[in-house]
């Protein structure tokens, strides 16, 4: 299980998402485009992921 998701909002965006996965937010991008990672959602006019499905990926990947 993730640590810190109580110190997380429930919406993440790109630069979160990353922190998370340890890895860059261009990194991101290329595995939604390759289907890789959950895809985002459009919120407010902001791409954002949610918290519990990057939860759940970061599970299957410990699997």
């Amino acid at each position: 299980m993730i640590e810190h998701t109580t110190s997380l909002p429930l919406l993440l965006n790109v630069n979160q998402v990353a922190e998370l996965l340890g890895c860059h937010r261009n990194t991101i991008w290329n595995h939604v485009r390759t289907g890789e990672i959950p895809k985002p959602e459009k919120f407010g006019g902001k791409t954002v992921w949610r918290r519990a499905e990057i939860e759940e990926f970061v599970e299957t990947l410990g699997a």
